[in-house]
């Protein structure tokens, strides 16, 4: 059963190298000078016809260019591969992968404010201080009041916007009044 599957030259009749497998294998039947001819060919085998050979995923899909041992009919691609390979919306599921967002508009520098994206939180806190001087008593000898309050780091992305935040600091508790992305 396993002489079978080699009923023909060596590699896959394309070299029409005389073959006749033996019909039993011992340990002697091994030869080295065999596989060295059939190595060499593999190696000098040119293509035939660059132009026929290399093919777009498109002409593969519609043809199979196996031809040896025997002609294949199926290279197992298809215009549902072709489109998850040029990521057409990311939906086919074959896709391993979801389709690509660019985010083009955080790359554009803005032309006004209004053009900014809006702020995105970095993770990190951000301690804001604020000091008054006032005239020192025995218990303020320096002179200053210090307020201070802890706001979340944000940055603008894209170029020539950068994050501005208004605190109040004229309370007794210090308030965000005003933050986002400006134009710089």
């Amino acid at each position: 059963e396993f002489l079978k599957n080699f009923d023909h030259t060596y590699l896959g009749d394309t070299i029409g190298s005389s073959y006749t497998p033996d019909t039993s294998v011992s340990a002697g039947d091994y030869g080295c000078s065999t596989m060295a001819e059939v190595w060499k060919l593999a190696k000098c085998v040119n293509f035939p016809d660059p132009a026929s050979t290399f093919w777009t995923f498109e002409e593969l899909a519609a043809n199979d260019p196996r031809t040896f041992v025997e002609a294949c009919s199926d290279t197992g691609i298809n215009t549902e591969i072709i489109n998850t390979m040029k990521n057409k919306a990311g939906t086919y599921k074959t896709a391993k992968f979801d389709a690509i967002e660019t985010y083009w508009d955080n790359l554009k520098p803005a032309a006004s404010t209004s053009d900014c994206q809006p702020a995105i939180q970095t993770g990190l806190k951000v301690t804001l201080q604020d000091f008054t001087r006032v005239a020192p008593t025995p218990s303020n000898l320096a002179g200053l009041i210090r307020k201070s309050i802890v706001i979340d780091e944000k940055l603008c992305p894209n170029p020539g916007c950068y994050y501005d935040v208004e605190v109040d600091f004229t309370s007794s508790t210090p308030s965000i009044t005003s933050e986002g992305c400006k134009k710089g």
